[in-house]
């Protein structure tokens, strides 16, 4: 069985009529229409299921594939599919714009069980042909947002040093440069500008005109948003081009040092989770499998092993950078594993060095994007998403609770 959190929209204007909510709903889902959103930074899909009563419930949430672009975010599920049985606890919300929508709390997946497999860095990969997402470029460029944080003071110090830290463990067996890009006033959304954002009012991406406000599940430390290509007929078929992450100031208070002005009682160390989010952003998954979406392999094909119970994981899987899950106060994700390093070097190796450094491009003009001459893939061009092609992955460093040559920012 697989539980779903589903990002939910909570901010709703009382003076607006509310749309019922569905409430339980049990059922299989009949259709997934994935769509770009209007400002065309993010990709949505409508999820409607036929339940056991007879009805027709559709509900809105993040991630899918249009116009040849997937989206992928880590720490948040996966979309259903279609022919999947659901149980999903769904209410009412609204869209920047006022329209009435319906988004879930939770969904659950009926999914036979399987055996727990092999131990292996896990890539993530593309819905149509499975192919592992990675970068064409010798290097990959990430900026932050010119707000930074307000509980620490050597944020872009850390960030750079997280750079570095990835670079020098990988430098013996893969050619990608990660390189901070300094300072922006980007956002999170589908523009070729990676972009780290502190999130320290809502854990929430903001209400466009026809999607709802996006909630993060509280015990994510950070989101991942990945933007690539997925198109089989695409020669560039699983190329990232844009990637955004985002960190949870509201839950955890971000820290380095050991130290924090942030107001949580859990401290996030800035440096451990970065590492593990950078670990996503060259397209690394998870070393176990939490339940959600379909069992990934590993980089030999073995189904990778289930997150529980946890006793049972080898510390190759819990020591791993890319383990899902981090406590309060860790450290220990900083320093990337062995199976962190052959999961980049696999991705990126000496022997297939491009020999060039250069932006994605996300224009209509050709470029890594492009499908035909003057013919752009994602929300101005090609075409928007059936079922078969619907791709979506949500994932997220969540916390477990027991008992460069940038410019500085302003300050």
């Amino acid at each position: 069985m697989r539980v779903f959190w589903i990002a939910v929209g909570v901010a709703l204007a009382c003076a607006l009529a509310r749309p019922a909510a569905a409430g339980t709903v049990r059922g299989r889902v009949v259709d997934v229409h994935s769509r770009w959103t209007a400002t065309g930074d993010r990709i949505v899909s409508d999820v409607t299921v036929a339940t056991d009563d007879g009805r027709r419930v559709t509900w809105t949430q993040a991630g899918g594939r249009a116009g040849g672009i997937g989206m992928w975010q880590s720490h948040v599920p996966p979309l259903p599919a279609v022919g999947d049985r659901v149980t999903a606890e769904v209410v009412a919300a609204r869209t920047g714009g006022g329209e009435a929508t319906r988004v879930a709390r939770a969904v659950t997946i009926d999914a036979p069980a399987l055996p727990a497999g092999a131990i292996g860095f896990v890539n993530t990969r593309t819905h149509n042909s499975g192919a592992p997402l990675h970068w064409a470029s010798g290097c990959v460029f990430l900026a932050m947002d010119e707000r930074g944080t307000s509980q620490i003071d050597d944020e872009i110090d850390v960030i750079e040093s997280v750079l570095s830290t990835w670079r020098q463990a990988t430098s013996g067996c893969s050619y990608l440069d990660l390189r901070f890009d300094g300072t922006t006033d980007g956002a999170v959304r589908f523009d070729g500008d990676n972009v780290i954002v502190f999130r320290e009012d809502r854990w929430c991406r903001p209400a466009s005109d026809d999607a709802p406000e996006e909630c993060y599940n509280p015990s994510a430390a950070a989101i991942t948003t990945l933007f690539f290509v997925d198109d089989p007929d695409n020669p560039r078929d699983a190329e990232i081009v844009d990637a955004d992450i985002e960190l949870n100031g509201v839950q955890f208070a971000i820290s380095s040092g050991g130290q924090s002005r942030g107001s949580a009682t859990c401290l996030a160390d800035l440096a451990n989770t970065l590492t593990h989010e950078v670990g996503h952003l060259m397209g690394l998954d998870h070393t176990c499998w939490d339940g959600t979406g379909e069992r990934p392999v590993d980089g030999d094909g073995a189904p990778v092993p289930s997150c529980t119970p946890t006793s049972a994981l080898p510390p190759e899987v819990t020591e791993a950078t890319m383990f899902n899950f981090q406590s309060c106060g860790e450290t220990k994700k900083a320093s990337p594993e062995a199976d962190d390093i052959a999961g980049v070097c696999s991705l990126y190796p000496l022997a297939d060095d491009p020999g060039e450094c250069k932006r994605a491009d996300v224009g209509e003009s050709g470029g890594c994007c492009a499908v035909a001459p003057g013919r752009a893939l994602g929300p101005r061009g090609g075409a928007g998403g059936g079922l078969e092609t619907l791709i979506a992955g949500i994932a997220l460093l969540a916390l477990r609770r027991r008992g460069g040559n940038g410019r500085a920012r302003p300050r």
